[in-house]
Formats: C-alpha cells, structure tokens, sequence
C-alpha cells in the first residue's frame, strides 16, 4: 500500500523546517566564533593568572623578572622586565648582523654564552630549507642589516635609540608594529619580527577561539622605554598546558603594557636568563632566531643635549 500524498507533503515540511533551523544554528556558531568575536576567561580565572603580591628579582641594574605558577589550569610562566630609559643597552641576535639567507639552528644557551646576553628571548618564526638550514619567516633586522624580509600579515617588536661607539645603544625605545610593512618598519634599527598584535592601546585582541600552548610574548608601556618578555611553559601538558593569546595579553596588561606580540610559540618558546633556560625541560628542537638584551654595568645613560 502507498500513504497518502499528505503525508509525504507532512514530512517533506518538517524536514525543511528542521534544515532551516539547524541552518540558522550553524551561522550563530560561525558567527560567535569568527575572527571578530572575543572569547572570555572568566574574572576569577584571569585574577588567578598573577600571583596575589608579585616578588620582582633584581637580575642586573634595570632588569628584572619572577615566576608564576597558576593553579588548576595548570600554567606556568616567567616575565622578564628590562626598563630601557636611561640606560646603555646592548642588543645581539641570532642570525648576527650580516647574514642574510638561510642560516643554522642555534642553540640559545650557547647564543647566550657567546653573545654575554643577560636575557635572550626566542623572536620570529621560521621555516625549514635545505640541508637542514632555517629561513626566517618575517622581519629580522640588526643594527640595520636586514637578514629577512618583512611579512605584511606578522607583527613586530622594533627599537630605536642611538648607537654609541662602543656598541650599545641610548635613549632606546621599543615598539610593536602591527603589520611588518616597509613604511611602519623604516626608522628602527633593529625589528624582530612575531606573529599576531595581542593587546593594542590597552585592548586585548580578538580571537577565534582559545588554545593552551608553550607561548612566547614582549610588550611596551604607551612611551617604549620599558619592555616586557614572557614564556609560558606549555611541552609537558601535566605540568603545564600553556597560556592562550587572551592570557597573555591579560597578563601583560596588568603588568602594565599598552601593547603587546605573540612571537614564535610552542616548541620554539624559549627564554635564557644569566645564561640558563628558566624552562625546566630541554626544548624539542633548537631555535631559529632570538634576541639578547643586556645593560651596561654602570647602567647610566650618556647624557645627549
């Protein structure tokens, strides 16, 4: 027997009804989800993410740093604050000044021993070419030689001062650049190019969704005569899962940044301070490019007028 031709014209609209309602369903989904929407930590969960009362350590005259470990998510993580004004400051990186190309893997505790860096940071990402060799995947620029060319879609973490004979520089200043233009990047002497802008004037970013993960990040205050770096412990996840751009950005706020960038993330997260690694587990694979700040031990500015 055959059911009647109502029944079917029953089912057929239920159906269309259901399909236009999951529909409808789906487009809420991408649109809560898209690259213009903020996902939030809960407040209690952000007030975790500092210590109640911080306990900075003096690590050399202008620099300092301290740990943090947050409860429950677990996450673990190391600042470094390096006050800029005033100072002689002395920036190295890897590659050096003069390489352009592919170039090594490199170890940053050996960069660090080499370059007599009191703080090194692991800085833009990279890509694999051949032999074994790595291509900088953005803007690395040192002392004004460029080894790498910008990538419009990346941000950056650039400085300006004066370089004095012996090497080092005054009157330095630190920037982000939101997109590693040709324009926004003439000036500085020395870019080091990221990935994405995580805090901008005070505002966090927005971002599609969140996801733990080893993390590497610098920020400035409004003027640029102080920086900030942070890693975030993210390779064994029981120990600690990592931190989001959303926390990141949270944490450098608070600390007192107006502007902040991601650079190269998970296994690639390193940090060096006094020439030992703060990460208590040796990283999977050797950096592609890093920077070494360290101050004058008279830490004394020479005075232009």
């Amino acid at each position: 027997m055959h059911a009647p031709r109502a029944f079917f014209a029953h089912i057929f609209a239920a159906s269309v009804f259901a399909a236009s309602i999951l529909a409808a369903c789906l487009l809420a989904a991408c649109t809560s989800t898209s690259a213009h929407s903020t996902i939030h930590t809960a407040p209690a969960a952000q007030d975790a993410l500092l210590p109640a009362e911080i306990t900075w350590r003096s690590i050399a005259p202008g620099i300092s740093c301290f740990d943090h470990t947050v409860q429950g998510i677990p996450a673990a993580y190391h600042v470094v604050r390096i006050e800029l004004a005033a100072r002689r400051i002395r920036l190295d990186a890897y590659p050096p000044a003069g390489v352009s190309g592919s170039f090594a893997p490199q170890d940053i505790r050996s960069f660090a021993a080499a370059s007599g860096s009191t703080v090194v940071v692991n800085t833009t990402p990279f890509s694999y070419a051949q032999g074994g060799l790595l291509r900088a995947a953005g803007i690395h620029r040192l002392h004004g030689m460029q080894a790498s060319p910008p990538a419009e879609r990346y941000a950056a973490l650039a400085f300006s001062g004066q370089r004095e004979a012996d090497g080092t520089y005054t009157q330095l200043h630190a920037a982000v650049i939101g997109s590693q233009t040709e324009a926004a990047c003439a000036g500085y002497s020395c870019v080091f190019g990221g990935f994405f802008v995580i805090l901008q004037d005070g505002t966090p970013a927005a971002f599609s969704r969140e996801s733990m993960d080893s993390r590497t990040a610098a920020g400035t205050n409004s003027d640029g005569s102080v920086l900030w770096l942070l890693c975030a412990e993210g390779e064994r996840k029981r120990q600690s899962a990592g931190l989001s751009f959303q926390q990141c950005a949270y944490i450098l706020r608070e600390l007192g940044c107006t502007d902040a960038l991601q650079f190269d993330g998970g296994g690639a997260s390193q940090l060096c301070i006094g020439g030992q690694s703060v990460l208590p587990y040796t990283p999977p694979h050797a950096i592609g490019c890093c920077l070494g700040i360290s101050i004058d031990p008279d830490a004394a500015e020479a005075q232009h007028h």
